[in-house]
């Protein structure tokens, strides 16, 4: 429907009332609104409204001068539409930008409206350790160097802390975390605002990765397996208690990783 009356209003924009405005601005009506108001209190009216209509539609672009210019030659044509209000600029936006008549041609001297460029979303440089081989001793340290550098930048402790994790689970574990595993578990620190420095989100991370299966079972202590073990145990019967208390005892018998 607006579409049509625009499409009916495209060859007398500038020079006869606009059926897409009477649909859609504000209108002066019986002009009651304006009772008691001189000429310069009504100008001074439009111009506000003009201001407010350019600020809505400041994070879109900017109009310029020839632009303005085509506004207000439309305003002229439909004197039955309350200017004095934003809506009505606004609408009269609407009306030039959907006719074609707004046009942007890269710069303010020959265009009538400047459309804001939209910046690219920054790059993850986490992203590049999927186009490298980690097969290759070349490719797995470039990797390292691409986390470690993205993450941590220059926070010392962040990274010592994080190094450390990495030696523990090597140590205790027995596993060499690959640097796309890094990745996703970096990934945990940022969608969940973990603190790098807090030694108990990185416990998380692991718990988190094992149990996606992206991490290996064994890097889970006795005591977290024995958690899991309990959770499914069937304890009802005399040999399923018996069971839960021997993996109790294995349990405490297995020191922890440190």
């Amino acid at each position: 429907m607006l579409k049509e009356l625009i499409e009916q209003d495209s060859p007398t924009l500038y020079s006869a009332p606009s059926s897409y405005l009477v649909a859609t601005a504000p209108a002066v009506g019986n002009g009651e609104q304006y009772n008691g108001m001189d000429t310069q209190t009504i100008r001074a009216s439009i111009r506000k409204a003009f201001n407010e209509f350019e600020t809505q539609i400041a994070s879109e672009g900017q109009l310029t001068q020839s632009g303005r210019q085509k506004l207000q030659r439309l305003a002229l044509a439909n004197p039955d539409i309350a200017f004095t209000q934003s809506e009505a600029w606004y609408q009269s936006y609407l009306l030039l930008y959907h006719a074609g008549e707004l046009l942007d041609q890269g710069d303010s001297d020959s265009s009538d409206f400047i459309v804001n460029e939209v910046a690219e979303p920054e790059a993850n440089p986490l992203d590049r350790i999927e186009s490298l081989d980690l097969s290759t001793r070349e490719g797995d340290a470039v990797a390292k160097k691409i986390v470690a550098n993205a993450v941590f930048g220059s926070n010392g402790e962040a990274r010592a802390i994080y190094t450390e994790w990495l030696e523990s689970l090597r140590s205790n574990f027995g596993y060499e975390m690959p640097p796309d595993v890094q990745r996703q578990a970096l990934d945990l620190f940022r969608k969940n605002n973990w603190s790098y420095i807090d030694r108990r989100a990185f416990d998380l991370a692991r718990l988190n990765l094992v149990n996606r299966n992206i991490m290996p079972p064994s890097c889970k202590t006795p005591t977290e397996r024995l958690n899991d073990q309990i959770e499914t145990a069937d304890d009802r019967t005399w040999e399923g208690r018996r069971r839960l208390r021997q993996q109790i005892l294995d349990a405490q018998r297995k020191p922890e990783p440190i």
